[in-house]
């Protein structure tokens, strides 16, 4: 018989925990959170960052122009992005999943006779539109500090 566990709020923001009965539950907890995704984004050139404004329809339709530094601690770059308010999901791109056969003690053993346990471990966290030597790129991320409570289903 399946328990169902608790998953709590990511990176704090919110007063209450929901409850997880389902792996299904989970993953439309994960897709939906606001922190685990990020905009679509377009890198502007230099001329037409100069010259770049919103239309008053843009800014309705939810685009936006964010200014951001190279991630290269050597180039001192500064560029502009226009987002959308199309989102990449961390889910879909971002969750590494792990099986593995360990013993009693969850340590895998040099003597495969010893690991006779399934465990699977689950690696993810948020992602970001980032520009690193002028290029924009999806910045993935694997955060341990993530506030998920133990999730046994």
């Amino acid at each position: 018989m399946a328990r169902s566990g608790w998953l709590g709020c990511i990176s704090g923001g919110c007063n209450r925990m929901r409850k997880i009965a389902t792996a299904y539950d989970a993953y439309w907890f994960l897709y939906e959170h606001p922190k685990m995704r990020c905009r679509e984004a377009v890198l502007l050139s230099n001329e037409d960052a100069k010259n770049v404004s919103l239309s008053r329809d843009e800014r309705l339709r939810g685009q936006r122009l964010r200014k951001v530094k190279d991630e290269m601690p050597w180039n001192d770059g500064k560029y502009v992005l226009r987002e959308f308010r199309l989102y990449r999901q961390a889910i879909d791109c971002n969750l590494d999943i792990h099986y593995a056969l360990v013993d009693d003690r969850g340590m895998v053993n040099e003597d495969h006779s010893r690991n006779k346990v399934p465990r699977c471990w689950l690696e993810f966290g948020p992602v970001k539109q980032a520009v690193s030597d002028g290029v924009l790129h999806v910045q993935h991320s694997h955060d341990i500090r993530l506030g998920l409570r133990r999730l046994d289903l």
